[in-house]
């Protein structure tokens, strides 16, 4: 089966379009950490692998989350990481109650 990289910069609501982030403001998550981007992608059963890898478009600055997420690609891109966002919205709600 085919995979795809996840980047915590693209669900970054903290990020700007040009820095990474691939989805909208609206449903971004601010600082995703690469255990809860795992956490969510297992909980999803895409079959999640970390990778130690620098992101592309910060090479040679500095990084707020080395590594990526390799998963199954079950569906597009960008409806993974919707659902990715959802998952740690709901997990961060949880948490807070």
């Amino acid at each position: 089966m085919r995979k795809m990289h996840l980047w915590p910069a693209a669900i970054d609501a903290d990020r700007t379009r040009d820095q990474g982030r691939k989805i909208s403001l609206g449903i971004a998550i601010h600082a995703p950490t690469l255990e809860e981007i795992m956490k969510a992608c297992n909980d999803l059963n895409l079959e999640p692998h970390q990778e130690e890898k620098r992101y592309p478009k910060q090479e040679g600055r500095g990084e707020r989350t080395p590594g990526c997420i390799l998963v199954e690609k079950r569906h597009s891109k960008l409806k993974t990481l919707k659902m990715v966002c959802d998952h740690i919205r709901d997990s961060r709600k949880v948490r807070e109650h």
